[in-house]
């Protein structure tokens, strides 16, 4: 085990996040956390709590905070000498029905690390709550946290990240001004010079409000019996569905919001933590003239230039564009979201605790549950009603159906 502290930059994404985060730090908007609740009869919570901590011993990057070096710079640092312990609670299951929300509270990050485990013991439930700041942490890596805390209750050693994480760091800032970069600067200022991102946010002095949050279901089965047989993937389809959507919604039939890559090696990507989100700009015509196999074909070309180059970040792109558009985001990560907790070979499904404030423009996620996908779209109630977002994700999920069932020949215009 290496007891060797690192520290590394941030990359676009975290200075983006930091810069916003420091201007409030009391705020909560980037707390990420998940919840897994398990029979207190077949999950002892100490036994868990033990698991946690070991966890916490053993893993440098779970002592990750931010830090400033004599020159003023803002650094990652991974610190073995920054502590971190579980946070234990008993309280009664109406309690933590009606009061879990208040385990949410600002992360310090310069003075604490930036991911706390709660364990809670009620009268009938073991519940393990991961509680993480957006800064260092992204979907993934909750997936990485959860596989350590199961290797430990296995009885195997956790595996160790090593220098992953600031090595992944150091690769995309390595690539800030390259030729490719470059290159994909050109591309993106020509595709989105003009354009203004969609959105159906109403007008606001402030954006800070209430977190609105709608999670409907559609089954998987048809949806997947569609992309095997036109041979494209669910997220090529979600993708096509949320423009269907959004576009309806706002009015326009060229559609422009961000989508989600998680941006990691596949050989590592279930280990890595750090927030190494690509977040990549899509322009999308919805023109009812078109055919399903035409929209389909446009959006998978879309999600491919997009890909291609990733290596100029977006925030770059906003900056160097002078544009203040949020516009909305689609994030159709499926499996890439650790989204259950595998005790003793049974798996415990995760749900997220919502911060009780946001300032969050519409945070679309598409989630693998079962046999079903979970729409998951978030939102502020300054800029958002809950019937905004309960259509969104109607319409999106209505249309993923429509697009699978369809015959690729057929107009766009037959959908609506």
């Amino acid at each position: 085990m290496n007891k060797e502290n690192i520290t590394y930059p941030m990359n676009a994404l975290q200075w983006e996040t930091y810069e916003e985060w420091n201007q409030d730090r009391a705020m909560t908007e980037y707390n990420t956390i998940l919840a897994a609740e398990m029979p207190r009869a077949r999950v002892d919570a100490s036994r868990i709590a033990s698991a946690c901590q070991r966890v916490l011993d053993s893993q440098r990057y779970l002592h990750a905070h931010l830090t400033m070096d004599a020159d003023g710079n803002i650094q990652i640092c991974e610190d073995w000498g920054m502590p971190n312990h579980i946070h234990r609670y008993e309280m009664t299951d109406v309690e933590w029905d009606t009061r879990r929300e208040e385990l949410i509270r600002p992360f310090d990050l310069f003075k604490e690390p930036s991911l706390r485990l709660h364990v809670v013991a009620t009268e009938t439930k073991t519940i393990l709550v991961i509680e993480t700041h957006h800064l260092l942490f992204d979907g993934m890596a909750h997936k990485a946290v959860g596989y350590a805390i199961e290797d430990v209750l296995r009885g195997d050693e956790p595996y160790q990240q090593g220098d992953l994480a600031a090595d992944f760091n150091r690769l995309e800032i390595a690539g800030y001004g390259s030729e490719a970069y470059l290159r994909a600067q050109k591309n993106y200022r020509e595709r989105f010079e003009n354009v203004r991102f969609t959105d159906i946010c109403r007008a606001h002095e402030s954006p800070w409000g209430r977190t609105l949050v709608t999670r409907p279901r559609i089954p998987a089965a048809p949806i997947n019996a569609g992309c095997q047989r036109m041979g494209v993937s669910f997220a090529v389809v979600f993708n096509a569905a949320y423009a269907l959507a959004l576009g309806q919604m706002a009015g326009t039939e060229k559609v422009a919001f961000y989508t989600i890559s998680h941006g990691r090696d596949r050989r590592h990507g279930n280990r890595v933590y750090g927030n190494y989100l690509s977040c990549l700009p899509v322009l999308i015509d919805t023109s009812p003239e078109q055919t399903v196999g035409e929209l389909l074909s446009q959006t998978k070309s879309q999600l491919f230039i997009s890909m291609r180059n990733k290596v100029y970040p977006l925030f770059h792109l906003l900056r160097d564009l002078r544009l203040d558009d949020i516009g909305t985001e689609m994030s159709p990560q499926g499996v890439y979201i650790y989204e259950y907790l595998v005790i003793d070979g049974v798996e415990y499904p995760s749900y997220h605790i919502e911060t009780d404030l946001s300032l969050q423009h519409l945070s679309t996620c598409i989630l693998i549950r079962g046999d079903e996908y979970e729409l998951a779209i978030d939102g502020s109630d300054a800029l958002y009603t809950q019937e905004q977002l309960d259509t969104l994700a109607r319409l999106t999920g209505e249309y993923a159906i429509k697009l699978t069932t369809s015959d690729e020949t057929n107009s766009i215009s037959g959908l609506r």
